[in-house]
């Protein structure tokens, strides 16, 4: 085995070291980019919230001590790291642990909807196009309907590729697979516990944060960033159901679907959010 030294030896060959001593100050002026400014919020759990976490972190520390105790610990990181993962998500959303499909009776007690990619409700007549977005017929005949340009030119609402005029396609049907398989957001409608979808503490305070930038006389985009894309998900169906106007990448989109969706926030005004 190379020791600690001849590593960075062998590195130092392969890649020249760089000698630019500049000052991350002076590399944001060039670019052109604001100062950075970093403020913290500290938020409460709701009650519901309280009991959530309270359960499942005494249930996560258990098997950590357990793991302690038989001397595993070594052997069982990528469980651990799954438990504090699960606490991490939970902070986010309830959802992001509860909804996991078969990983409680409450999950295999549900039943999947598909939801509207425009009207952000359980689609009627759900149709799907190439680009894997789904619509209620009548939704997606309105969109196609109010477009002024030459049909060559209609793209999808979502990510911005050629969309087809194939409103005539069987609806689609609801099975375990699609259910599974699918966005959050086509469990969303039931509920952690089958009544109305609440929202989190945290999703809240984003929006609360997001309204106190909007400004009558300029427009300012914001980024927000998250590591789970069910958290993603969510926060765009909050976004768009007070008004904000988002654009969204997935890892399934295509390099065009891509450049496309981010051309798109770039050009429009009227396009403020950009979920990452």
């Amino acid at each position: 085995m190379l020791g600690t030294g001849k590593i960075i030896w062998i590195s130092s060959l392969l890649v020249p070291p760089t000698y630019d001593e500049k000052p991350k100050i002076e590399r944001a002026d060039d670019l052109g980019l604001p100062s950075r400014i970093v403020e913290i919020r500290r938020d409460v759990f709701n009650e519901e919230e309280k009991v959530l976490y309270s359960s499942l972190y005494s249930d996560s520390k258990r098997k950590f001590n357990d793991y302690v105790a038989e001397g595993v610990v070594l052997n069982n990181y990528a469980n651990i790291f799954t438990l504090i993962t699960r606490i991490r998500q939970l902070a986010d959303h309830s959802d992001l642990v509860l909804k996991r499909i078969g990983s409680n009776s409450v999950c295999q007690k549900l039943d999947g909807v598909i939801m509207c990619q425009l009207c952000n409700d359980e689609a009627e007549e759900p149709i799907e196009y190439k680009c894997h977005h789904r619509f209620c017929r009548m939704c997606i005949s309105e969109y196609m309907e109010s477009f002024s340009g030459e049909e060559k030119y209609l793209q999808c609402p979502l990510c911005h590729i050629g969309l087809s005029t194939d409103l005539q396609q069987p609806a689609l049907e609801v099975d375990e697979e699609l259910f599974s398989k699918g966005s959050i957001i086509n469990t969303i409608k039931l509920g952690t516990h089958g009544g109305g979808w609440r929202s989190s503490t945290k999703i809240e305070a984003l929006v609360e944060e997001l309204y106190k930038l909007r400004s009558d006389k300029h427009t300012i985009k914001s980024i927000v960033f998250s590591q789970f894309t069910s958290m993603l998900d969510s926060i765009e169906w909050r976004l768009k159901k007070v008004g904000f106007e988002t654009v969204k990448l997935s890892g399934s989109m295509s390099p065009q679907q891509r450049d496309n969706t981010v051309k798109h926030f770039m050009e429009n005004t009227s396009v403020v959010i950009f979920p990452v």
